[in-house]
């Protein structure tokens, strides 16, 4: 959806139900979806700009073993790592991380978002504004913000597929 208002994500008192799968993923069991963890989001490392971002996100494969493979241009092998556990990943949409960014905020939530040591970082989504701008969304410092943000800049990527 281009140009369009985004609405508002969970509520203060709204529940939250999370599962470590113990092999580097997280799932919302509330919408199914499954998110890799912190630790993973930490070693996708480098910020990207949107482009490159969608182009990780195509290629990124979590292997067997628990290992991530893939880069923006090559995409993942687990050849040598076990096999391929999920090689569908894909950059949120602005719904889905403005969600997760609101229940990093509350107490016994799952880390799933990278932790930037009590500094806030914005995330892309794969929601378009338009030509030359996608949707972004904020955590750390400003929980939840969300703001249209010029493709070229460079931002923190996190990963999510259908369960």
């Amino acid at each position: 959806v281009k140009n369009q208002e985004i609405p508002g994500g969970l509520l203060e008192d709204d529940d939250f139900d999370f599962t470590d799968n113990t092999n580097g993923t997280i799932t919302d069991n509330r919408t199914g979806l499954i998110w890799l963890n912190s630790t993973f989001a930490q070693v996708m490392g480098n910020k990207k700009n949107w482009a490159f971002a969608i182009d990780f996100a195509s290629n990124v494969a979590l292997c067997n073993d628990g290992t991530l493979q893939g880069t923006d241009f090559v995409a993942g092998d687990c050849l040598n790592n076990g096999g391929v556990k999920y090689d569908d990943w894909r950059l949120p949409n602005v719904q889905e991380l403005l969600e997760i960014t609101k229940l990093e905020n509350k107490a016994g939530a799952p880390q799933i978002l990278m932790d930037v040591g009590g500094f806030g970082s914005v995330q892309w989504t794969a929601t378009l504004f338009d030509n030359v701008y996608a949707w972004c969304v904020g955590d750390g410092i400003s929980f939840g913000t969300v703001d249209r943000c010029p493709k070229t800049a460079k931002f923190n990527v996190q990963l999510v597929r259908e369960n």
